[in-house]
């Protein structure tokens, strides 16, 4: 046993272990076992002495599995949160439960989407992407949020007040 435990790490020493390599071919991220975090001040910050509140905005911004495109593209272009639990109110017991999460990227993918872009301008109407889970959070996306095209794009759904009363169902693309 011990044999087999320092040819292993002779052999990841000398070359790349075949384990990181198709990690790697796959697009997955490779995280450290101890992310390295540093402060303002380029100093190491110790992540265990933190808590989630430290980090966390309060009150938590969640969007509705319907929302209005322009309230999405209020909160791409005003917020830098790097995602939105999606989250259903629920009179009656007077609380909210959550769905889902959506990321910013895809948010950014179904707001640049055809169906959002040319969809009629009919107050009221829901778009219903036409998008699976996987189009939406996988390959598909690349560039998402390249600011060049989806900047104009934000503000064109702030600007008009049509799009105040469009909404997209976002149920059918959470997983």
């Amino acid at each position: 046993m011990v044999s087999i435990m320092v040819s292993k790490w002779v052999g990841d020493y000398i070359t790349h272990p075949l384990y990181h390599s198709q990690l790697e071919l796959k697009c997955i991220p490779f995280l450290d076992s101890e992310p390295v975090v540093y402060n303002d001040r380029h100093q190491i910050l110790n992540l265990e002495l933190f808590k989630a509140r430290d980090v966390m905005q309060s009150p938590v911004i969640t969007i509705s599995p319907r929302e209005s495109v322009a309230h999405l593209a209020h909160l791409l272009l005003e917020t830098t949160h790097g995602g939105f639990p999606v989250a259903k109110y629920f009179g009656e017991f007077s609380c909210e439960v959550a769905y889902g999460l959506l990321t910013r990227l895809e948010l950014c993918t179904i707001l640049r989407h055809e169906h959002v872009q040319k969809c009629q301008l009919h107050p009221g109407s829901v778009i219903v992407p036409q998008m699976t889970y996987e189009q939406v959070s996988g390959s598909e996306r690349d560039d998402a949020d390249r600011s060049s095209s989806l900047v104009p794009l934000l503000e064109k759904y702030l600007s008009n007040p049509v799009y105040d009363s469009i909404y997209v169902d976002l149920v059918s693309v959470l997983c």
